[in-house]
């Protein structure tokens, strides 16, 4: 690819003994090359390119239509774009000016239509930050009259409580009765209410990262293909770092890995890239657990170990982080060791403002799990989730 684009390179800027020698090599390459065929649009293209800088204009012409038609069903905007110009290009040399503007007509038409489905996926992005915001509202206020709620029962149950001691001994046992029953109802309101909110998060983030790749990186491809070709290397490396932050972005919001791989894989991919990006020495034993729990089990279990590893970065101070990931007899269990700071479990529990281990703990709990923590201060931290099968 590298020599078919330099051979372009120079047969655009003139320079013929360049042109040749690139896209002989290339040729030479090409039998080792499988995904670049002799039919693909981008060999086409450069062979095409080749014969109209050597003056062959008819061949160039015939050459360049296979490569619009290989690169409208590989429906590579690029190749479209440069097979449109050059298509255009060798009419006009050879005299067939209405076809050439018939040719420079549907460049227009397709560039244009690019620019609107750019405009409608742009749209769509801040529909979609709409609609977060809104439902961030609403649960918002949801929470405030729950919490209203629960302030009056409060208050009426005192109330009741008083009449109650006062009256008989059966009318607190049964106002006890009554009490524990509301206590367990809204705490399955509560776990219930958890569970709904975080696959509300997770399918929002699958849309805001499909709006991400879709949209946004397309547009940052498209002008830097832009600026490739004014030449302005500087904002071109800033927008690759803007394109690979995207990228990083995307994938935190929903990991692709994770659908593609496996989760034994995309947990192996996220450790090698903790253990490449930062100084924390990184060791893992993880099984093939391919099959055995389902998607959305998969998915929260990469959220813990993801939230797990993102506290041991921030808080803990680690040197040294160890992750298993292996079948047990119950079902699947999730290990996560270091050797930092650690903590004191229980004030950490009882801190409203310390959301880590509470988020975790409605995660496993979501899926009927259970969740160990052993954790001293100056003597490191282990978290263990089981999954049962």
């Amino acid at each position: 690819m590298i020599k078919l684009s330099l051979s372009n390179y120079f047969g655009e800027h003139r320079n013929l003994t360049k042109q040749k020698e690139y896209f002989a090599q290339a040729q030479e390459m090409i039998s080792h090359v499988p995904e670049v065929a002799t039919t693909s649009p981008v060999y086409l293209n450069a062979k095409a390119q080749l014969e109209y800088s050597q003056g062959n204009i008819l061949a160039a012409n015939k050459l360049v239509q296979e490569s619009l038609s290989a690169a409208k069903e590989s429906k590579n905007m690029d190749h479209l774009i440069k097979a449109y110009r050059l298509l255009g290009e060798t009419y006009q040399d050879l005299g067939q000016s209405a076809r050439a503007y018939e040719i420079r007509e549907e460049l227009t038409t397709y560039t244009d239509s690019i620019f609107a489905a750019n405009q409608a996926t742009t749209f769509s992005y801040y529909q979609t930050l709409y609609e977060t915001e809104r439902k961030e509202r609403e649960i918002l206020t949801k929470t405030q009259e729950i919490e209203s709620i629960n302030q009056s029962n409060m208050a009426k149950l005192r109330i009741i409580g008083v009449i109650v001691f006062l009256l008989i001994i059966s009318a607190v046992l049964i106002f006890l009765w009554k009490n524990l029953q509301h206590e367990k109802k809204k705490k399955q309101m509560q776990s219930r209410f958890s569970q709904e909110l975080l696959k509300n998060q997770e399918a929002e983030r699958v849309r805001i990262s499909k709006d991400l790749h879709d949209g946004l990186r397309q547009n940052l491809l498209l002008i830097k293909n832009k600026v490739a070709l004014s030449k302005d290397n500087t904002t071109g490396e800033l927008l690759d770092t803007a394109i690979s932050e995207l990228r990083s972005i995307a994938r935190s919001l929903h990991p692709m890995q994770l659908e593609k791989l496996g989760l034994s894989k995309a947990a192996e991919h996220l450790l090698d890239q903790i253990d490449r990006e930062t100084e924390i020495f990184v060791s893992s034993e993880i099984e093939e657990l391919k099959g055995v729990l389902k998607k959305e089990e998969e998915l929260q279990l990469y959220r813990i170990l993801q939230e797990s590893i993102n506290n041991v970065l921030k808080h803990s101070e680690a040197s040294a982080l160890r992750v298993l990931f292996k079948r047990i007899e119950k079902g699947v269990e999730l290990k996560i060791e270091d050797n930092g700071k650690g903590f004191d479990f229980s004030e950490k529990l009882n801190d409203f403002q310390s959301l880590g281990l509470k988020t975790l703990k409605e995660r496993i709990a979501s899926m009927q799990g259970s969740m160990k923590v052993a954790s001293e201060k100056d003597t490191g931290t282990s978290l263990s989730f089981i999954v049962y099968v």
